[in-house]
C-alpha cells in the first residue's frame, strides 16, 4: 500500500483544490452525533484543521467499523497541517453509533455516507468539499461513497477495498476464507456487543471501539448505542452457511 507522505498529499491536493500549509496550534477535536434520516445516530470525531474552526477549508473523511478512535496520531496531525479538516466516524452498529448491522455494507450504512457529507458541507469551517479515504473497510466505504451522487464528494483516496464481498472476501478463488468468516466474524461481533462495558460503565474505559462523544463522560449514550448492537447479525454465527454467489444477498 501506499506510504503516506508526499504522494498521498499531491492526490488529494488535486481532489480538493490544493493543501495549504497552516501553522499554529491546533485546535481540540470535538466528538458529536449526527441524526440520520431514520433516527439512527452516527459518531464522529471532528479533527479541525491547524487555523482551527475559524478557518473554512476541505475534509477528509475516514468512515470505519473498528472504532473511529483507531487512528495514527502522527498522521492526524500532518493531514491537519496540511489544512485539511478530518472527521472520523463509527459505521452505524458499531462503536458507539447506534442502529443495528443486518449486514456489512447494509443499503442503509451506505446512505449513511451521503447524509455525513450532506452534514459536512453545511458546517460553517466547511468550504464544500469532501474527500473520503481509507484502507481496507474504509477503502470500501470511500468507494461507496463515490455512488452517493452528492456534488460536494470531489474525491476518493481508496488505498485498498474489497470491491465484491463474495469474490474477494468470502470465497476468493473459489476458496472459502474461514479467516473471515470465523475469526474476523467471532473478533468484530465480539467488539460490536462489548458486553462488559454494556453490563457496567466501569468496564468502558480503555477500550478504542468505546469511545463517548462530548458530554458522555459516564457512557450513558455510549451503553445505550450497545444496546441497539445486540441485533447485530454476526458473520462468524450467521454467514457460515454462505456457499453460493446468491447467498451473499
Amino acid at each position: 500500500p501506499m506510504r503516506f507522505g508526499l504522494d498521498r498529499r499531491r492526490l488529494l491536493a488535486g481532489a480538493l483544490g490544493g493543501l495549504v500549509v497552516a501553522g499554529g496550534a491546533r485546535a481540540a477535536e470535538r466528538s458529536l452525533y449526527v441524526a440520520m434520516r431514520d433516527g439512527v445516530r452516527i459518531a464522529l470525531d471532528v479533527v479541525p484543521a491547524a487555523g482551527g474552526f475559524g478557518v473554512r477549508g476541505p475534509t477528509l473523511v475516514e468512515a470505519t467499523r473498528y472504532g473511529r478512535a483507531d487512528r495514527d496520531p502522527a498522521r492526524v496531525a500532518q493531514l491537519s497541517q496540511a489544512g485539511l479538516h478530518q472527521v472520523y466516524a463509527d459505521a452505524r452498529g458499531t462503536g458507539v453509533s447506534t442502529g443495528w448491522r443486518p449486514i456489512e455494507f447494509s443499503e442503509a450504512e451506505v446512505q449513511d455516507l451521503g447524509e455525513l457529507i450532506d452534514w459536512i458541507v453545511r458546517q460553517p469551517w466547511s468550504d464544500g468539499k469532501v474527500a473520503f479515504t481509507g484502507n481496507s473497510y474504509a477503502g470500501d466505504t470511500s468507494e461507496l461513497a463515490t455512488a452517493s451522487g452528492r456534488p460536494g464528494l470531489v474525491g476518493a483516496v481508496i488505498r485498498h477495498s474489497e470491491f465484491d464481498v463474495y469474490r474477494h472476501l468470502i470465497f476468493p478463488g473459489g476458496v472459502r476464507n474461514a479467516m473471515m468468516l470465523e475469526l474476523w466474524g467471532k473478533a468484530v461481533g465480539e467488539a460490536d456487543l462489548a458486553e462488559a462495558c454494556l453490563g457496567a460503565a466501569s468496564a468502558c474505559k480503555g477500550l478504542d471501539q468505546v469511545k463517548p462523544v462530548d458530554g458522555d463522560a459516564d457512557y450513558v449514550q455510549a451503553r445505550a448505542a450497545l444496546g441497539d448492537h445486540q441485533l447485530n447479525s454476526r458473520p462468524d454465527r450467521h454467514f457460515g452457511g454462505m456457499v453460493f454467489y446468491d447467498d451473499v444477498g
